[in-house]
């Protein structure tokens, strides 16, 4: 009997702890979306330029980004699950191209670094 009302506590406690998850995974909750955030790293001001894309070519977003240094700049909710293109320039120098897996939660972020553009991705 002890067994049982161990194992029923725990199954419970189970269920309490996941209360309100599948929530979470919802593409419309605000929590739960994917930004585009650009920063500028460098010691001078940076205008990036950015392209939004999906794969076949369908234009999501585009936008003009004046940053001083250490300036910083986010997108909230900018797109749904799926593949993007993410096509990148700084200063009107060589565009880079980076293809973006929006699948989750995901915080992407372009960086103007000295030198060129970098990249990072971060999951909720």
């Amino acid at each position: 009997m002890r067994r049982r009302t161990l194992l029923h506590g725990a199954a419970l406690g189970s269920v309490v702890g996941l209360a309100g998850c599948t929530d979470l995974l919802a593409p419309d909750n605000a929590e739960w979306a994917n930004d585009l955030r650009v920063e500028n790293e460098r010691d001078d001001p940076a205008t990036v330029e950015i392209l939004v894309e999906r794969e076949a070519g369908e234009q999501v977003a585009s936008e003009r980004v004046d940053l001083g240094p250490d300036g910083e700049w986010e997108l909230e909710d900018l797109v749904e699950f799926g593949t993007y293109d993410l096509i990148i320039s700084v200063d009107g120098g060589e565009p880079v191209q980076k293809s973006w897996s929006a699948s989750g939660c995901t915080q992407t972020t372009v960086v103007a670094v000295p030198g060129g553009v970098e990249f990072g991705y971060v999951t909720c």
